[in-house]
């Protein structure tokens, strides 16, 4: 019980709770210069949790093409998939704006080497879901 709460301590003193903000705000930064990209919410937020939108991509597309690359987000839609998150539109988003939507959770064991992985694998999957939407769009004109 004692290390249970010492692991607990150490993940929650103010010291961890800086270093994940700064690996979101380096998340964040990266991801916003992708272009086309996002966030759901503003100051304040909770530092492990970086919730974006992508022009173009479906989020649950998104978070396949990441899941294959070992990177493991959720998509707004807990529960119905059809339906989209009933949190994200309660904020204002459009049923597609929340069908864009992932969200990145961090934790104190999170590098800038790993969140320097995480932009570029997202980078290259947004590139190539956008090239197939486009190439689906172009086909319905």
């Amino acid at each position: 019980m004692a290390a249970a709460a010492e692991v607990c301590l150490a993940r929650t003193s103010p010291t961890a709770r800086a270093a994940v903000r700064a690996r979101r705000e380096q998340l964040v930064a990266g991801l916003l210069r992708l272009g086309g990209v996002h966030l759901n919410a503003s100051e304040p937020m909770l530092e492990e949790i970086v919730s974006v939108r992508f022009d173009w991509v479906c989020g649950e597309a998104l978070a396949e093409e990441l899941d294959m690359r070992h990177i493991y987000v959720s998509t707004a839609s807990v529960g119905d998939a059809e339906a989209g998150s009933q949190v994200l539109t309660a904020m204002g988003l459009s049923q597609q704006d929340a069908r864009s939507t992932i969200r990145y959770s961090l934790g104190p064991e999170i590098s800038d080497d790993d969140i320097d992985r995480v932009v570029s694998v997202t980078a290259q999957a947004v590139e190539r879901l956008r090239g197939v939407a486009g190439i689906r769009s172009a086909l319905l004109l």
